[in-house]
């Protein structure tokens, strides 16, 4: 075989592969393209779930917070309650 054929099937694999490389190439992009149009509307839900999540849980937190005061406020009435109706179990002569 000449080498003008050698160069000339050579050449015509390079530019075969090259084709190749194009096509997949385009083929990438088109496909990425439409994996973006899905996402970008997934984002935005995603987005706003996480808005959505921050506010009930500062809603919760507070409510948790409110609760808690509020047992703590009603323990504290109930000692000293109790203080004040057996005044006896409280004595710092209790036990002797």
């Amino acid at each position: 075989m000449s080498r003008q054929k050698q160069r000339e099937r050579s050449q015509h694999a390079v530019d075969e592969a090259q084709s190749a490389l194009g096509k997949a190439e385009q083929e990438h992009t088109r496909r990425a393209a439409a994996l973006r149009f899905e996402i970008e509307p997934i984002e935005e839900k995603l987005s706003a779930e996480e808005a959505d999540w921050d506010k009930e849980r500062q809603r919760l937190k507070a409510a948790l917070r409110r609760t808690a005061e509020s047992r703590i406020v009603r323990v504290t009435l109930a000692r000293l309650h109790c203080r004040a109706t057996s005044p006896a179990l409280h004595s710092p002569l209790r036990g002797q």
